[in-house]
């Protein structure tokens, strides 16, 4: 082995001999390796040109962002204080073609950040080191976008927008604003070292678009109708806002005036029911509440230039109602509002000013020295706050509102035209009754002719009459008897004939059969007096008998000559049964349904009668049972001449066969039918049958119970009678259908079966009683059916009037009335929308102002507010003077006095009188500004979206200016329908039931206006409007 071993002084970096190289090896050779790859890296120069280039572009790029911030945000401060919101004459494609507002306001934004991205960008520029320099541009814009600059369509293409108020993918109030195309260019010493075209997105938090997007829906909501949001106690819109103020107010004046002692038009205490004036308050009120509705708040001035109308208005109504034009005034003590308990806290009595107070309403609300004092800018103290609406409708009008209460259906009336049918057994002519009722009201006063309307749509009575006690009676006490003849039966045949061996020299002179003897004759009768079912068998007989039969043939020789014996006699005989099976059946009970019903309710309770033909008492004849019919099933139906001898009868009948002829077995079972049946097989046993000494005492005992019944009746009526809610007097199903479902639930069987107890009637005589009674309410279920189908073809012709004005925006009158009686009761819900704000915001403020704070129905100036101005006119046109129509206002009384009196006939259902007012507001704000304010509201983060007449004009790079459209004043047009309805002549109050203003009696109603109707906004002149179609209310 050591012959093989090198023994050389060369070390060896082989492997050892397990293949392994040796770890000190390894960290020699990395400790070479890094000291080669240092010594290299010293060796190369150093890289300036790259390192300042990214330097100068990070610095470019944080500050091209910075400058596109303040971009966004001076655009949207641009666009907020002249929002383009008409795109007429607007010559940017983009903005003109939008096809909405919304889409309009986004690419008119798109314009602005992108105009004043072209001045602020290039101050993103920057240097770094002594010779690096940066420069940040886009293309100018140009009308016509010709050589290195673009158009504004081009210019709003290049910038995109994602806007949290409209985009689900981001935060509510942060605008993402992306401008595309930007250039950014480095140069070192003059050299161009790098050129990028970049898109460069930034997110800013502005409200601009949240404000705007509002400012429209406030416009939306102060042009909703009443009737285009739904009714519900959720008041949505200046419709129904402004409904929710007049139906109080109209409640309460038509109700004054509806329970005042006044016959004529000229004697009510309210000229109009809704006054002109008072709507103005009323709108002015409601558009402040749209304000709270959508912004979350209100002008800052509302409650100071609401506080002179809110008072006006309850003095100008108290004296209505002190002073009213009645010949038998009160002393003038009522008073509709107390200013010390509604809130309002103004004592004229107390105002310490030198000018004499003359007239207190001009001095109050006429531009009085009063009015000055109490609500002009010298006013000092702590000024009180308006009273809310809840408090004045509770506090004033809701407890004299005649609405909320309730009214009693009369069903008297009709209880008495059942009974008098009835007690009278004839006919009535109950149109005939309705109409003298009608007549006698009116010769009282209490209806007036305008009312009084033609012959109700009542149909009369049957022309066949069969309605009487006696036609009951009768009917019930009918029985339909009739007899089967189930079998009769003679079994075998005629005993056989004979002849002689030498027939043929004999003729048959003779051939009888006879009966020669009749025994074993039996006769079962089995009666069934007692049974529970009307339609029963009354009696089985069952006849049997043996009969012997003879036969005699006699035959005569043809040739008496020479034939022995001449005369020959044969005789036969045979033995029969006779078997007969006869049963009677009896079927009684009510059968037809009346003149008013035709279905199975009107029969009373189907119950067994214990004793239906069980005799009665001898005592009590009147009240026996069905005996005689009993008796007449037999007496009528058989031979027999009682249920008692039928057997005898029937035995002698069948004995007294014997000795009869027979001509054949046919004929002698149609004998023996002959003998034991009478010829008819049914019979129908009449009152006079059954009741032949008693029908009279029957039928008086049963008059005399329908008196007991009525009267008790209407005793009951008369303590617990049947009342509805008057604002329910229009519903579906109306009073008089519910009054039926009323009387059959709460009192019908109590009257109908007062007396019998149990599952079953004692006797016909309960059943009779029970129909009589159940007869009379089926009566006056029939004239309230009749009532209550004229009264629902008036509703519903009331309801297609309150749809033509809706437009079908409401199902039903229920719902408008419903509304109403939320509105009286102060029962409705006012929900504001909130403000979505955003992160970056999330201590804004938000405000709104108008100018005019108040609209008022009457032409004002420049004086009275500095933003009126001519059209078109801006802030710097300061000779810009002009008349301006704020608000516009035509109140529309659709029928004239006293109203449409739902069913004047008969009165005692003249439940209710209609009306309804068309109220029509149009407005313009001169200018209305919402705000948003971060932080300190003096500060200068206020951004502000602002709505009024003004062009709008942009100017470009090169000095051109182009139309991009127009704003817009917010102006609206709204109408409510105030449908009222005051008890009709069922209230007693000494007055012809009226709803309506006075001025005018006929089909069409009182139309009154403003003398600004027909133009609201600038460059009013009054002199030069068209005569108006309506009452100026001035």
């Amino acid at each position: 082995m050591t012959a093989d071993r090198d023994d050389s002084s060369t070390v060896s970096i082989d492997l050892d001999e397990r293949g392994r190289v040796p770890f000190s090896l390894i960290a020699v050779l990395l400790l070479v390796s890094s000291v080669m790859i240092v010594a290299t890296l010293e060796t190369r120069s150093e890289p300036v040109l790259e390192r300042q280039t990214d330097r100068a572009m990070d610095r470019t790029l944080a500050a091209t962002q910075g400058e596109l911030r303040s971009a966004v945000l001076e655009a949207s401060y641009r666009a907020g204080t002249a929002p383009v919101i008409s795109a007429n004459e607007s010559d940017v494609d983009a903005i003109a073609d939008a096809p909405d507002r919304e889409a309009r306001f986004r690419n008119y934004v798109k314009l602005l950040v992108y105009l004043e991205a072209t001045e602020t960008l290039s101050n993103a520029g920057s240097t770094v080191g002594s010779d690096t320099r940066t420069n940040v541009s886009i293309p100018p814009v140009t009308a016509s976008g010709s050589g290195a600059s673009i158009d504004p369509d081009g210019a709003i293409d290049r910038v995109a927008l994602d806007i949290g108020q409209f985009d689900d993918d981001t935060t509510a109030g942060i605008v993402n604003a992306t401008i595309d195309g930007i250039e950014f260019r480095v140069t070192r010493g003059g050299t161009e070292t790098l050129e990028q075209t970049r898109s460069i997105t930034v997110s800013v938090g502005t409200p601009v678009f949240e404000l705007h997007d509002r400012l429209t829906e406030y416009e939306s909501q102060l042009n909703a109708g009443f009737f285009d949001e739904s009714l519900d106690s959720s008041v949505d819109g200046l419709g129904q806002h402004l409904g929710a103020r007049l139906y109080p107010f109209a409640y309460f004046k038509a109700g004054w005036d509806r329970t005042q002692p006044t016959r004529t038009p000229d004697q009510h205490d309210f000229e109009e029911v809704i006054d002109v004036k008072h709507t103005e308050v009323l709108a002015n009120h409601a558009i402040f509440d749209v304000q709270n509705d959508v912004f979350g708040t209100q002008d800052p001035y509302a409650d100071r230039t609401m506080r002179p109308g809110f008072v006006c208005m309850a003095t100008q109504m108290g004296n209505d109602i002190a002073s009213g034009r009645r010949s038998n005034q009160n002393d003038g003590e009522n008073s509709l509002v107390d200013p010390n308990t509604s809130g309002f806290g103004v004592d004229p009595d107390e105002v310490e000013n030198e000018t004499a107070i003359g007239d207190i309403e001009t001095q109050l609300c006429d531009g009085g020295a009063v009015q000055e004092w109490t609500f002009g800018d010298t006013a000092t103290g702590a000024l009180p706050e308006v009273p809310p609406l809840s408090e004045l409708i509770r506090g004033g009008l809701g407890e004299l509102s005649v609405m909320n209460g309730s009214q009693e259906v009369p069903l008297g009336d009709v209880s008495r035209a059942a009974y008098l049918e009835y007690s009278t057994e004839e006919e009535m002519d109950m149109i005939e009754w309705m109409e003298e009722q009608t007549r006698a009201e009116m010769a009282a006063g209490n209806i007036s002719p305008r009312t009084s309307g033609d012959a109700a749509d009542l149909p009369a009575g049957s022309d066949e009459y069969d309605r009487s006690v006696r036609d009951i009676v009768e009917e019930l006490y009918q029985i339909d008897l009739e007899r089967e003849t189930d079998a009769i039966d003679v079994s075998g045949s005629l005993p056989p004939s004979r002849s002689p061996d030498d027939r043929d020299n004999y003729t048959e002179s003779s051939d009888s059969t006879v009966v020669d003897a009749v025994s074993n004759v039996r006769v079962d009768h089995e009666t069934f007096e007692n049974g529970t079912s009307s339609d029963r068998t009354l009696h089985e007989i069952d006849v049997t008998a043996d009969l012997d039969l003879e036969r005699t043939q006699i035959w005569e020789a043809d040739d008496p000559e020479n034939t022995t014996p001449t005369t020959r006699r044969f005789s036969t005989d045979r033995s029969v049964s006779l078997t007969a099976q006869i049963d009677i059946d009896g079927a009684y009970g009510f059968y037809r349904q009346g003149a008013y019903y035709d279905h199975d309710e009107f029969p009373v309770e189907d119950r067994p009668l214990d004793r239906d033909y069980e005799s009665g008492s001898r005592n009590d004849s009147w009240r026996t049972n069905f005996e005689n019919g009993f008796e007449l099933a037999i007496t009528e139906l058989t031979t027999a001449e009682s249920p008692a001898q039928v057997s005898d009868d029937f035995t002698a009948e069948i004995e007294s066969l014997e000795g009869d002829e027979i001509p054949s077995m046919g004929a002698l079972e149609d004998d023996i039918e002959t003998d034991l049946t009478s010829d008819e097989s049914t019979y129908t046993a009449t009152l006079e049958d059954l009741k032949p000494n008693s029908a009279t005492e029957l039928l008086e005992e049963l008059r005399t119970d329908l008196e007991d019944t009525h009267r008790d009746f209407l005793e009951t009526l008369e303590a617990e009678p049947f009342e509805v809610e008057r604002t329910e007097l229009l519903e579906t199903p109306t009073p008089p259908s519910r009054a039926i479902d009323h009387v059959r639930t709460e009192h019908e069987a109590d009257f109908v079966y007062d007396g019998f107890e149990g599952d079953t009637y004692e006797n016909p005589s309960e059943v009779a009683t029970a129909q009589v009674r159940k007869a009379y309410f089926d009566r006056i279920y029939y004239w309230l059916d009749l009532v209550a189908t004229s009264y629902e073809e008036q509703v519903d012709e009331t309801s297609d009037y309150v749809d033509d004005a809706g437009r079908s925006g409401t199902e039903s009158l229920d719902d408008v009335l419903a509304f109403a009686q939320n509105a009286m009761n102060a029962d409705v819900s006012y929900e504001p929308d909130e403000i979505d704000g955003s992160p970056v915001l999330e201590d804004a403020q938000f405000e709104v102002t108008g100018s005019p704070t108040y609209l008022t129905a009457e032409n004002i100036s420049q004086d009275r507010d500095p933003a009126i101005r001519p059209k078109n006119d801006t802030i710097t046109d300061v000779d810009g003077e002009t008349e301006y129509a704020s608000l516009a206002i035509h109140t529309d009384n659709r029928v004239g006095w006293p109203g449409v009196p739902l069913i004047p006939t008969p009165p005692s259902f003249y439940l209710a009188q209609l009306n309804s007012w068309n109220v029509d507001v149009r407005g313009e704000y001169a200018r209305f500004e919402a705000s948003a304010t971060v932080g300190d509201a003096s500060g200068t983060g206020r951004l502000s979206v602002i709505r009024e007449h003004r062009p709008i004009e942009l100017t470009l790079e090169d000095g051109s200016s182009i139309a991009v459209g127009s704003n817009e004043p917010i102006d609206f047009d709204s109408s409510t329908e105030v449908i009222v309805m005051m008890p009709g002549g069922v209230m007693a109050s000494g007055a012809v039931p009226s709803v309506a203003d006075p001025g005018v009696t006929g089909t069409d109603g009182l139309d009154v206006c403003s003398s600004t109707w027909n133009y609201v906004g600038p460059d009013f002149k009054k002199g030069e409007l068209d005569d108006l179609a309506c009452r100026d209310n001035n």
